[in-house]
């Protein structure tokens, strides 16, 4: 909470104090406790990441970049001459070469090079229990939801396949290749729970699951900073859906090192140092 409102203070967004009785009559979905508080951000919103990806890449195309799909990545190495990058396609060569490869990215870096972890998160879609409208999103916003101490569920109105609820962190580590894909049903009762006792008129039938990948810091913030061991080779662990809202800004940071070799902001927060023995966060 103090994150949010320092946050917003900092950049100049509007946003209101929300005590328990306030948000019972501005949002009775919500199962607040008496000691509860809420910040609302009234432009808030959501992005629609197929969408938005689909646009960026489009774009690209059209100001010259060459998008060659379906050729993971099996290893990289700095040569005298450039980097090489090796796909079952063949070999590419390249004088500069950034690894953006979210959840893949520890076994592209290293654990020596950044300690990442990968986490699988299940997601949950709901049908209302009661009074559908009232989750529209119109009526019902975007939040996150900080339930115990340190523990967080986030969720989205009901749009296309019902009331989105999850669990922010908690999950099990994983590697992508080998993450677990199906949902249990001891998953589902447990999220339904939660559901029941906090906002229990989403409580309906399930309308699907589905699992993704967080790829973690030990931080749990960014990383954009140059390979410790060669400066022709860009780090960028963004962090899973929480740095696919940064993407155009993260994208711009990329570009301007790339060509320019600096930003012109500051990425001190972000280079790779502060995980350094005896280095602080």
């Amino acid at each position: 909470m103090r994150g949010a409102i320092r946050s917003a203070e900092t950049h100049g967004l509007s946003f209101e104090r929300l005590d328990a009785a306030a948000m019972r009559a501005r949002f009775p979905q919500f199962a607040v406790r008496d000691s509860e508080v809420a910040v609302r951000e009234p432009r808030a919103g959501v992005l629609d990441p197929e969408a938005c990806v689909s646009a960026q890449l489009e774009r690209a195309v059209q100001r010259g970049a060459e998008l060659r799909r379906d050729q993971p990545v099996t290893s990289w190495r700095a040569t005298h001459s450039g980097i090489e990058v090796e796909t079952p396609r063949g070999r590419e060569r390249a004088a500069q070469l950034v690894l953006a490869a979210g959840a893949w990215l520890p076994a592209l870096l290293g654990a020596d090079v950044l300690p990442l972890t990968v986490e699988r998160m299940v997601l949950y879609w709901f049908g209302a229990a009661r009074d559908p409208e009232s989750f529209a999103p119109e009526r019902f916003p975007i939040w996150i939801w900080e339930h115990e101490t340190d523990r967080y569920c986030y969720g989205f109105p009901a749009l296309e396949r019902g009331i989105k609820v999850a669990r922010h962190h908690e999950g099990e580590l994983c590697a992508p290749e080998t993450a677990r894909r199906e949902v249990s049903d001891a998953e589902i009762a447990g999220m339904r729970a939660w559901v029941e006792q906090h906002l229990p008129d989403a409580a309906g039938a399930l309308r699907g699951t589905a699992t993704c990948l967080y790829t973690n810091t030990p931080d749990y913030d960014f990383v954009l900073d140059r390979h410790p061991a060669e400066e022709r080779v860009l780090i960028v662990s963004a962090c899973s859906g929480h740095g696919f809202k940064f993407a155009n800004a993260i994208g711009e940071v990329i570009a301007d090192l790339l060509i320019d070799r600096r930003s012109r902001f500051d990425l001190a927060p972000f280079r790779l140092a502060r995980f350094a023995a005896g280095a602080r966060g």
